[in-house]
């Protein structure tokens, strides 16, 4: 089970680079947080420790979403950057990480950005957590939600058999050697004189 803060507890408070770790362990995660439009907000996703993980970053200075993939305590280039125009004051920003893809989005609840679905290198499990820029002015996150990412269901084989009206089961037509007909060529015994 996941332990959550209560709903709108401040979580981070700092005018630092600041970084807040959930003790989760997962590979595929999906988090969420309410941040101020006026600064950096990040999540963390697949933290391992301060020099491996893959953050979910808004730049209000970029004006853009984007992950960054950092490995042996550097950042790698920035992944999917998606431009963020008009966007109000208060903002959710929410990250996807499953297999090798990642994706991030940001929204005010009126306008949405979505960055492209990226494959990134660290693919194994980790924790989850907060993060901001020092350079940006103090911020306050609240409603921090990471889990595991939901299964994606499986759907049973469909059946193709072809029923009437009264739900008996008719053969499908084939070809005079037994295969079965090809769609939209006709039978021969259809077929209209040369």
């Amino acid at each position: 089970s996941i332990e959550r803060p209560a709903p709108g507890a401040v979580l981070l408070n700092d005018d630092g680079a600041a970084m807040a770790i959930h003790q989760l362990n997962e590979k595929d995660l999906v988090a969420s947080v309410a941040a101020l439009s006026h600064a950096s907000a990040g999540l963390l996703l697949r933290y391992h420790d301060a020099g491996s993980y893959l953050a979910a970053v808004y730049s209000p200075t970029a004006k853009a979403v984007y992950l960054l993939d950092r490995e042996k305590g550097a950042d790698g280039d920035p992944l999917g950057s998606m431009p963020v125009g008009a966007i109000g004051p208060n903002v959710v920003l929410s990250a996807e990480v499953r297999g090798p893809w990642a994706a991030v989005s940001i929204t005010d609840g009126t306008n949405t950005y979505t960055s492209k679905i990226v494959a990134v290198s660290n693919t194994t499990a980790g924790g989850a957590g907060l993060w901001h820029e020092s350079a940006i002015p103090a911020h306050t996150f609240t409603h921090f939600d990471p889990r595991k990412s939901p299964t994606r269901g499986t759907d049973d084989p469909l059946d193709n058999k072809l029923c009437d009206s009264r739900g008996i089961y008719r053969r499908p037509r084939r070809e005079s050697d037994g295969r079965p007909l090809v769609q939209g060529k006709v039978p021969p015994a259809h077929a209209p004189p040369p």
